[in-house]
C-alpha cells in the first residue's frame, strides 16, 4: 500500500516549459523567451484539517461549501445511516498576486477594471527600476484565497517561470511567507529608490536624512551590521545601505485561474446575453406556437379546411379564377381600376 496524506507519492503538479534565445540576444546577454504551462492541483489536506495531518490555523478562515456527512449506526442502528448538513472550514492561503481578481482579465473572473496600483519595470543598462504606476482607482475587491481542485499557470516572462518553478517546493503556508517577503523587499526597494532621487536632486542631505528600514533595525540588533566594501560609497553618499533588488515586475505575462474559471457562469452570460436578446422574438413565437397546439386550434382548422374541401366551393373558385385569368390574357379585364389588365 503507498503512503497517503502527505507522505503520498502523488503528483500534485504538472508544468512544460519552453525557451528560445537568438543570436543577437546572446550576445546582448538578453534573457531568453520563455513559455511555460502547469496544472497545479491542490488537494483537501492543504487547506483543511484532516485527520492525520497537520492543523491549519484558522484564526482566519472562511466558510466553504456545505458537504453532507453520513453517519453510521452502532450496535442495534447498525446499518443505518444519518446524513447531517457540515460546513467545510477552510484555511485562508491568499493565492499569489497573479491570481488576484486586478491581476486577471475579467472574462476570466478578474476585476472589471485595471488595478489601482502596481509596480512596473523599467529596465535600463545597469539597473532595473520598480516604479509605482498609478491609474484610476477601482472599488475594494476580495482577495481569493486556494481552494481544493485545479488550478491554470500561465507565464511568458523567465521571471514568473523562474518564481514558479522556485515555488514547487513551498507548501502553501511557506508560499504565503515568500509572498509577503517578495512584497516587503518591493516597498523597501521603491522606498530607496524615492530616497536616492531626493539627494540626487538636492532636497535632502544623504546622512543628516538617513533613516533605516525595520529590517535593517533588526540586523543592527542583532549586531548584523557589517558593510562589504562596495556599499561604503554609496552608505556616504546617500546615507543607507542598498536594499536587495526584486525581481522585475511580471504580473503582466502571468496568470493563475482556477480550472474549470470562477467565473464559467459569467462568461456564459456574456456570451448567451446577446444571443438571448437576439433570439427572444422567436422564442415568444415559439410559446405561442406550442400553446396553439396544446389548445387544439390547428386539429379545428384542419377539420374546417377538410370540410370546406367536401363541398363545391373550391371548384367555384377556382373556375372564377381561371375564367378571370382568360380574360385578363385577352385584354378584356377592364380599365385597370377593378384588378383586372388593361389592354
Amino acid at each position: 500500500m503507498p503512503p497517503k496524506g502527505r507522505f503520498s507519492p502523488k503528483r500534485d503538479e504538472w508544468c512544460l516549459t519552453y525557451c528560445t534565445q537568438s543570436i543577437t540576444g546572446r550576445i546582448h546577454a538578453a534573457q531568453p523567451s520563455c513559455t511555460t504551462l502547469c496544472i497545479r492541483k491542490v488537494f483537501e489536506h492543504e487547506v483543511r484539517n484532516v485527520a492525520g495531518f497537520k492543523r491549519h490555523d484558522m484564526s482566519v478562515m472562511r466558510n466553504d461549501d456545505t458537504a453532507i456527512e453520513v453517519i453510521e449506526g452502532k450496535g442495534k442502528d447498525k446499518g443505518l445511516h444519518e446524513a447531517s448538513k457540515v460546513v467545510r472550514k477552510t484555511a485562508v492561503y491568499p493565492l499569489p498576486a497573479e491570481g488576484q481578481p486586478e491581476n486577471v482579465p475579467r472574462v476570466l473572473g478578474g476585476a472589471e477594471s485595471s488595478k489601482s496600483h502596481s509596480l512596473s519595470s523599467t529596465t535600463s543598462s545597469s539597473s532595473t527600476t520598480l516604479i509605482p504606476t498609478t491609474t484610476t482607482s477601482t472599488p475594494t475587491v476580495t482577495t481569493r484565497s486556494w481552494s481544493p481542485g485545479y488550478y491554470l499557470f500561465t507565464s511568458t516572462t523567465i521571471y514568473g517561470t523562474f518564481e514558479h518553478l522556485a515555488s514547487m517546493s513551498r507548501d502553501l503556508p511557506r508560499q504565503v511567507a515568500r509572498q509577503k517577503m517578495m512584497e516587503s523587499m518591493k516597498r523597501e526597494w521603491v522606498e530607496y529608490q524615492e530616497w536616492a532621487e531626493r539627494i540626487q536632486r538636492g532636497e535632502i542631505q544623504g546622512v543628516e536624512g538617513s533613516f533605516r528600514t525595520q529590517r535593517e533595525e533588526n540586523a543592527v540588533t542583532a549586531g548584523e551590521t557589517e558593510t562589504q566594501p562596495e556599499e561604503a560609497s554609496e552608505i556616504m553618499s546617500t546615507g543607507r545601505k542598498r536594499p536587495p533588488q526584486p525581481l522585475p515586475d511580471y504580473l503582466s505575462s502571468t496568470l493563475l485561474v482556477p480550472v474549470p474559471p470562477a467565473s464559467i457562469s459569467q462568461l456564459s452570460s456574456h456570451i448567451m446575453t446577446p444571443i438571448s436578446k437576439f433570439l427572444k422574438p422567436s422564442g415568444r413565437a415559439l410559446e405561442l406556437l406550442g400553446n396553439d397546439l396544446q389548445g387544439g386550434i390547428f386539429q379545428q382548422f384542419a377539420s374546417r379546411v377538410y370540410t370546406k374541401a367536401q363541398t363545391d366551393e373550391p371548384a367555384k373558385l377556382a373556375r372564377r379564377s381561371w375564367e378571370r385569368l382568360l380574360e385578363a390574357w385577352k385584354g378584356d379585364g377592364g380599365d385597370g381600376k377593378d384588378g383586372g389588365i388593361k389592354g
